[in-house]
């Protein structure tokens, strides 16, 4: 498994799309400071689901999302893929490739992909989970985290241990049982507060008890006499109407029947639903049980694994242990012909030794009185030399004195025509200034008048552009106010439409019918939808009509029985035809001849020509008044007519009089279709209008836009006009400070001149002393000069002997040294072959002893696999043991559920035959209601005192009233003497008595969880713990290695806190460098630092290795010695992880078989180069 491809696109200073393919083994990414380096490491980092900001070297997330530089503008999204080959399947999923991909905007929407689907960063988490490869774990090391490993705060160094050991997801499990335990216990705690209080309670009732239930013996004695009675003297009033109470009474009896089967159906549904969960919960025991036999298998074949490979390894260093014994035995003998050899030119080398010194001491003697006579001669030389060269400082002395004078002299000329020459062109510039600055005054002057034209317009466009805003704002609140009513219009309309369309507020009936208006030809509508009028008149209409307005209007009397034969077969209720063929034979009385001041209803309704004659017939006899005193006036002129008032009051032909509450519940029938025109026609008037005043804002927009526009061009303007004051202004400054410099630097020139003029006279005064000196000094030096040379000839010649003698004694010295160099050399081979062959004896018994050793563990691991082969076995056949059971709680399951779902259709059927049964008593009672009247009294008094109904009783037909009568007072008297009597004392204590029982077994699984959660917390304490001590002390025997590796006369090792829970224990890096004792961590330099750290995560990765690791600059503490020891232990564990190193030195990247290079050839833009070496 390795790291294939990483893909970068608006992350941090990556903005175009950038790739980078890994190859395995070491790779290295290089660039200078700045470049991007750890932006590429910060970028898995991220997208293994980092959320930590400061990890990310940032201070909140969206500022991974690239930027912007000087030539590119900021991106809106950051993405970055990383693509894992799963060829090993360490990961636990099907795929043997795998893209994790982050997405983050700047609105701060993140989103994640696995394989291009949108996963949680959970299910990301879960997969990387105890593999080492989590964005917090040691598959990214940085170099501050090296401080992190090694500082005082342990938890950073637990993670590690904890990952390598695979505990997460055990400590996870820990969390969530806790958190279940402390919720179980305060649950446990409620409930025993709960069962205290109800205890009490179920105690004080039990005394209750007693008197209550001879309470209610009386009182049930007395209700049943007091029942028998009324039921006799009810049977005995309604005897009149008992074939319709008969069939009213066969009725009741299908209903109870289909009532008792929907409650038995209902049980016994409820008997299979409480034996289908438990059946549930036994599945889920054995799918518990068949997991534990899988994980057992497992465990077993992940130790036969590691056996298996143990086995081998010891095999290939039994054969490597004979190769050396062989290899060894080689060298030995070897060894011993060499030794013979270096003897015997031993005894050479000592003996031509010998004749050298003698030879050396002679020639010794003769260069020694050679060399005594010279040097009395050079000390002679050198006397004449010192004063040579004391003749000679004087004499440079004086001629660097005359030189220094003529280029003094030089000087002060060509200084003086200078400044000659300077106070001539000052003269001619301070004209020039003057002018100069004349002409800027004046420019200056012409640039404040314009400054002041365009500021003058700039104030005038704030007024205008101030002036349109409030315009625009008002043309707003009147488009909010627009919105507003078309949205109330259109709710409005939405309303009227749904209430027309679907017949609202009119019988189910009549709904029905219009529903079946496409399939039957002729039916026109309700009455309501028929006629239109006044609202102030549609109330009265509706007082006036009443359910009539549900009456639906059909053509003919053959169309209105299809409709009621359809409404009948569907069971819809019942319903009211008006055919238009039939209406139309009934004749409407004349009004002529009536007088114009009767103001008729049916003149005020509008409707279809057709539909006339039938609102004649309706209201053609009713007229409209304004009062009741003023219908009574006409009825009594007009009695054949009927009158209403505009309150809704009616006087009838008969003289009845109805009135009262005017209000009508509910939305009015006539006059649906007139609203829904009048608020569709308004919805269209507002939409144009909104329309409007949207086009008119988008003009006003526009008018400010160009407003701002042309303020902006004349700002713009102001602001260069501004900008050239400024530099008008500079210039005139600058030109006065150098107007004022030039007049300063005249003067100046013009005192110079005077004093380098006298300087002039003194310096020529001085050149001609000086060249005097100097003549005579060197004719003095000269006459020493020749003795000299002749005196250092005759000293040269006899001094070419002396090295001729010096070189032969040197010839011979050299001789000697190398003779007695070659002895040495001889004596210390002879002393090392005799060492080297004690030690290959010593290793060939060392590597026999380890072949003894190895093939006693090959038996052993060979028994041990043998042992694990037939527990596996057993597990196996405790498995399909399992399977079987598990298959036939399926089967039974499955069965269950038939039977639910056939009870539940069966309980259906009986509820449509409940309720039909319903519809039909209630038609039944509504016509025997008047028979009813004269017994009503009795029937709601015993309905009253006892709830129950006696017209559903059979009556006794020899009851004697009298006796019955004389009972009822004695049972009244009992009753009465009992006193105050609790009557729900006996119901209170059977509720209560059972809520207690309820609760007490709740209780009890309650306690049965809390005892389970215990039992899974400390098996999975156990397991944590023990899995973590085995990790941890094989990390702490590679630590102690791998430390040893990198300081040769170190020691480290690992210690772990003594705690009760060692998964809670600190653990400690003991490390001895050196030369050195140290007390704490904190003073090994940054190079020890780097490499202890790099020795534990070696050490974890000997027990657990990373599938890749990234080491972002490491190794920049270490000298050239450490980088090799670092750069082979990367090669050498580079064969099961693939190492990607961000570094900034050469031999690292000399180790790696592949360079990355990050450039910033576009100033803030990253950009990738890569070089493969073959």
């Amino acid at each position: 498994m390795y790291l294939s491809k990483l893909d970068i696109i608006g992350f941090k200073s990556f903005a175009t799309k950038t790739k980078l393919e890994f190859n395995d083994g070491l790779s290295c990414i290089i660039g200078p400071n700045g470049s991007g380096k750890s932006n590429i490491v910060d970028a898995i980092r991220w997208v293994l689901g980092e959320q930590r900001v400061t990890s990310l070297r940032s201070d909140k997330m969206e500022n991974v999302i690239f930027n912007g530089a000087k030539t590119r503008k900021p991106v809106g999204m950051a993405e970055v893929s990383l693509t894992i080959q799963n060829n090993k399947n360490i990961l636990k999923t099907e795929f043997n490739e795998i893209v994790i991909a982050r997405r983050l905007f700047r609105s701060g929407e993140s989103q994640y992909l696995l394989n291009k689907t949108p996963v949680r960063l959970k299910d990301i988490q879960d997969i990387f989970l105890d593999t080492g490869l989590a964005s917090n774990s040691y598959s990214i090391i940085e170099l501050k985290m090296v401080e992190s490993i090694l500082s005082e705060n342990k938890q950073e160094r637990r993670q590690l241990f904890e990952e390598a050991a695979g505990v997460g997801k055990y400590k996870i499990r820990r969390k969530s049982a806790l958190r279940k335990l402390e919720s179980t216990r305060n649950d446990l705690t409620r409930l025993n507060d709960i069962i205290s209080e109800i205890d009490k309670n179920v105690r004080s009732l039990s005394r209750q008890v007693g008197k209550a239930r001879r309470y209610l013996e009386f009182v049930e004695e007395l209700k049943k006499a007091e029942i028998d009675l009324s039921k006799f003297k009810y049977h005995k009033l309604i005897d009149n109407i008992r074939p319709l109470q008969l069939q009213l009474e066969e009725i009741s009896k299908i209903k109870e029947e289909s009532h008792h089967q929907i409650t038995i159906d209902e049980a016994l549904l409820e008997d299979y639903k409480r034996e289908l969960i438990n059946t549930e919960k036994q599945l889920v025991t054995v799918n518990e049980n068949l997991h534990k036999q899988d994980t057992q298998i497992s465990e077993i074949n992940k130790l036969e694994a590691v056996a298996q490979t143990k086995s081998e390894e010891m095999k290939k260093n039994k054969t490597r242990y004979l190769n050396e014994i062989e290899d060894f035995s080689s060298k030995i003998k070897l060894l011993q012909e060499n030794l013979i050899s270096l003897e015997e030119e031993l005894e050479t080398l000592t003996e031509q030794k010998l004749n050298q010194d003698q030879k050396f001491k002679t020639i010794e003697d003769e260069k020694n009185q050679e060399l005594n006579k010279l040097q009395k001669e050079k000390s002679e030389i050198d006397q004449l030399n010192q004063q040579l060269r004391e003749k000679l400082s004087v004499l440079a002395e004086k001629k660097e004195k005359l030189n220094e004078a003529q280029i003094q002299l030089k000087y002060n000329s060509e200084r003086i025509i200078e400044i000659e020459e300077a106070v001539k062109i000052r003269d001619k510039s301070t004209s020039e200034y003057n002018a100069h600055l004349a002409s800027l005054n004046k420019e200056l002057e012409t640039k404040g008048k314009s400054i002041e034209n365009l500021t003058a317009k700039i104030d005038s466009f704030t007024k205008d552009l101030a002036k349109q805003r409030d315009e625009l704002e008002t043309l707003e609140q009147k488009k909010s106010k627009i919105i507003s009513e078309f949205e109330q219009a259109k709710s409005r309309k939405s309303f009227f439409q749904q209430v027309v369309s679907n017949f609202e507020g009119h019988t189910k009936s009549t709904q029905f019918a219009m529903s079946q208006k496409a399939h039957i030809k002729g039916v026109i509508g309700p009455l309501a939808d028929l006629i239109e009028t006044d609202p102030e008149i549609a109330p009265l209409l509706e007082i006036i009509l009443g359910n009539a307005l549900n009456y639906v209007v059909v053509e003919t009397g053959a169309v209105a029985r299809d409709l009621i034969s359809i409404v009948k077969r569907e069971k819809k209720g019942r319903i009211t035809l008006i055919p238009l063929d039939a209406t139309r034979k009934i004749s409407i009385p004349e009004r002529a001849g009536l007088p114009g001041k009767l103001k008729f209803l049916s003149s005020l309704v509008k409707c279809e020509k057709s539909y006339q004659h039938l609102i004649d017939i309706l209201l053609g006899d009713i007229c409209l008044t304004k009062n009741m005193d003023e219908s009574m006036a006409l009825a009594a002129e007009y009695p054949y007519l009927r009158f209403i008032t505009g309150d809704g009051e009616i006087l009838n032909a008969d003289g009845s009089i109805s009135g009262g509450d005017m209000e009508i519940k509910g939305a009015l029938l006539i006059g649906r279709k007139e609203q829904l025109k009048k608020y569709s026609s308004e919805v269209d008037r507002l939409q144009k209008l909104l329309d409007n005043t949207i086009a008119e804002i988008g003009r006003q927009k526009l008018k400010i836009n160009q407003t701002i526009h042309d303020q902006e061009n004349v700002q713009t303007a102001l602001n260069e006009e501004r900008k050239l004051q400024v530099e008008i202004d500079k210039k005139l400054n600058q030109l006065t400070y150098e107007s004022a410099k030039t007049s300063a630097e005249q003067q100046n020139d013009s005192d110079k001149l005077d004093q380098m003029r006298q300087n002039l006279f003194e310096t020529k005064k001085k050149i001609q002393s000086l060249e005097i000196e100097v003549n005579n000094f060197q004719k003095e030096a000269n006459e020493l000069e020749r003795e000299t040379i002749l005196r250092t000839n005759e000293f040269e010649q006899k001094n070419d002997l002396l090295q001729t003698l010096l070189e032969d004694v040197q010839s011979v010295r050299l001789k000697v040294t190398n003779l007695d160099n070659q002895v040495k050399n001889r004596e210390n081979d002879i002393i090392r072959s005799r060492q080297n062959l004690t030690e290959l004896e010593n290793s060939i018994s060392e590597r026999k002893a380890s072949i003894a050793n190895i093939e006693q563990s090959l038996i052993q691991i060979q028994n041990e696999s043998e042992a694990r082969r037939q527990q596996q076995m057993q597990i196996w056949e405790e498995r399909n043991q399992f399977e079987k059971e598990h298959e036939g709680l399926e089967v039974n399951y499955q069965e269950l559920k038939d039977k639910i779902l056939n009870i539940e259709n069966q309980t259906k059927r009986y509820r449509k035959q409940h309720d039909s049964t319903l519809e039909r008593s209630r038609i039944i009672e509504l016509e025997i209601n008047e028979n009813r009247i004269k017994a009503e009294n009795i029937r709601e008094y015993i309905i009253k005192e006892y709830s129950e109904d006696v017209e559903l009783s059979i009556p006794f037909e020899d009851l004697n009233v009298d006796e019955t009568e004389e009972r009822i007072e004695l049972l009244k008297q009992r009753i009465k003497n009992l006193g105050p009597v609790n009557p729900l004392a006996v119901n209170e204590y059977e509720k209560e008595d059972e809520r207690l029982k309820f609760l007490t077994k709740q209780r009890d699984d309650l306690l049965e969880a809390e005892r389970s959660l215990m039992e899974t917390i400390d098996k999975i304490n156990k397991t944590a713990r023990k899995q973590f001590l085995e990790t941890y002390n094989q990390i702490k025997s590679h630590f102690e290695n791998v430390f040893h590796s990198f300081f040769e006369a170190g020691e480290g090792t690992l210690k772990l806190e003594e705690s009760e829970d060692p998964l809670e224990g600190d653990i400690d890096i003991v490390v001895r460098t050196k030369g050195k004792k140290l007390q704490t961590l904190n003073l090994l330099s940054g190079g020890e630092k780097t490499l202890t750290a790099i020795s534990l995560l070696f050490a974890i990765y000997l027990v657990k290795p990373s599938p890749f690791c990234i080491l972002d600059e490491v190794d920049a503490p270490l000298d050239d010695i450490n980088i090799k020891r670092f750069t082979d232990a990367l090669q050498m564990f580079s064969n099961n992880t693939q190492f990607i190193v961000v570094t900034h030195n050469k031999r690292t990247m000399e180790a790696s078989k592949t360079l990355y290079g990050v450039t910033m050839e576009e100033e803030g833009v990253s950009k990738i180069v890569s070089v493969k070496f073959n």
